[in-house]
């Protein structure tokens, strides 16, 4: 027995492998066999392992499912103070948080998709499933349910910029509540304010998407939309140092996405390996990189 799902392809860091995440309906999830239950598929760098998991409950099931999740109590703490910020419920209550979680996202409402996508956010960076990676995996979690619900503007925007400009202020709206402890309030916690917060990161991104619109608009440049599809975000991004330079560093490219060098000299091999890069200049100390040159040609025509 087989089910097919819309999916989208994402990267949880520049060097992993891609993530496929999909959603499926509650009823379908209980046919299928196994859990958790992984698939492999793909060939070469690309490849992705799919998980899925049975919503029917029995202990045999549910210590599958904690095999899975983190086996022991875990905390945040400050990292200047190491005071505890935040204690998460504990490991033998998590399976069945998550499939809860789970089984209210593909829920048939009439909760408004971004508000859906805020509190999924919000209660799986709470449940805290694993050991690390959690803060990453929520905001994949939201932008899969945006992206499915209508709001993904094909990718033209992304919530982690708006995240990324005051850290501070993303963490401390996911703080609520009476207390640090989940079974001490937190799961009853009145989460107004991160929602609030989360619709304003959204309105942010869809201003400034509108915004360059315009801009664009007004300049009579040409419609790129069905080419930037094409490329994801980052690349995007990075086209905008090439309308000033043939050929930049990975210095360059780290500055401009916010990244250190290391992980931004690794971003530009894996573009080289896609051709969406060649190296212009092969020095270890100063290499430089262009545009493919299909790409240089829609640069320099504005196209």
């Amino acid at each position: 027995m087989e089910f097919t799902y819309k999916a989208i392809l994402l990267h949880q860091t520049e060097a992993s492998k891609p993530l496929a995440l999909f959603a499926a309906r509650s009823a379908e999830i209980d046919l299928w066999s196994g859990i958790p239950q992984k698939k492999r598929f793909g060939t070469g760098n690309e490849t992705s392992e799919t998980a899925g998991f049975q919503r029917e409950q029995n202990p045999a099931r549910i210590k599958s499912l904690q095999e899975f999740y983190r086996d022991e109590q875990n905390v945040i703490r400050d990292s200047r103070t190491s005071r505890i910020v935040y204690m998460p419920p504990e490991a033998k209550v998590v399976p069945e948080l998550m499939a809860q979680m789970v089984e209210w996202i593909n829920a048939k409402d009439e909760l408004p998709v971004p508000l859906k996508a805020a509190i999924a956010h919000y209660q799986y960076a709470t449940i805290h499933p694993y050991y690390d990676g959690n803060g990453r995996t929520a905001r994949l979690l939201t932008t899969l349910i945006l992206h499915l619900g209508g709001y993904g503007l094909k990718g033209l925007y992304a919530l982690e910029e708006y995240y990324a400009r005051d850290l501070k202020t993303y963490y401390e709206a996911l703080t609520v509540g009476p207390s640090h402890n989940y079974h001490l309030g937190r799961a009853e916690a009145d989460i107004t304010g991160w929602i609030a917060y989360f619709i304003e990161g959204m309105a942010t991104s869809f201003e400034k998407v509108h915004a360059q619109a315009k801009k664009e608009s007004q300049t009579g440049a040409a419609d790129r939309s069905n080419f930037l599809r094409t490329l994801d975000v980052k690349q995007r991004k990075a086209l905008t140092l090439f309308e000033h330079s043939r050929e930049v560093t990975a210095k360059e490219i780290a500055e401009l996405l916010g990244f250190q060098q290391r992980p931004a000299a690794a971003l530009c091999q894996r573009w080289v390996a896609e051709e969406f890069l060649v190296i212009a200049d092969p020095s270890k100390k100063a290499r430089r990189y262009r545009l493919n040159d299909e790409l240089e040609e829609r640069v320099a025509n504005g196209s």
